[in-house]
């Protein structure tokens, strides 16, 4: 990592609450934020105002349909094809969990973008009628590395519900 490329520090932290989605998560102060375009719900955090391919972002869909565990070959075969589509793709991570009435698959790869490499791990999250889609990526594989403490803060602060700071111990 070039010196001029420091990792960076926290310093504070901005909670993001959907209200009518009914999800929390925290991102780091300092970072921009964006309304998903092209009528998707949810939200879009990054470092850089001015080059937001390195982002942590929520996207949420109400399906047709309430998922279930009979349905994880399907999805699981259909997350596998539509990332087959992606140039240069090479999965470094591939993980599925089921528990409490959620399916969650898990994945982290490489692709081509252009002339650029990016790095990107998502986390589709399944919950009855409702699918959250968490993506973290940076705009190369370097900025990932770079930023990823604060994009995995994102990720596992992410929690269905509203934030209730009477819980906290």
């Amino acid at each position: 990592m070039p010196e001029t490329q420091s990792r960076p520090t926290f310093e504070g932290l901005v909670l993001v609450q959907d209200g009518e989605r009914r999800y929390h998560f925290w991102y780091p102060k300092g970072w921009h934020r964006y309304e998903l375009t092209g009528g998707r719900e949810g939200v879009l955090c990054s470092p850089q105002a001015e080059d937001p391919s390195t982002f942590f972002s929520v996207h949420v869909q109400k399906l047709a349909t309430t998922v279930g565990p009979d349905d994880v070959g399907l999805l699981r075969e259909g997350i596998e094809e539509g990332l087959s589509q992606l140039p240069g793709l090479n999965v470094e991570l591939a993980q599925n969990s089921q528990g409490a009435g959620r399916m969650t698959f898990e994945r982290v790869y490489t692709f081509t973008d252009g002339a650029a490499t990016r790095k990107r791990r998502i986390r589709l999250i399944y919950s009855g009628n409702t699918l959250y889609s968490l993506m973290s990526q940076g705009s190369s594989v370097d900025e990932y590395e770079r930023w990823l403490s604060m994009l995995n803060y994102c990720h596992l602060t992410f929690r269905l519900g509203l934030f209730d700071p009477t819980q906290i111990s």
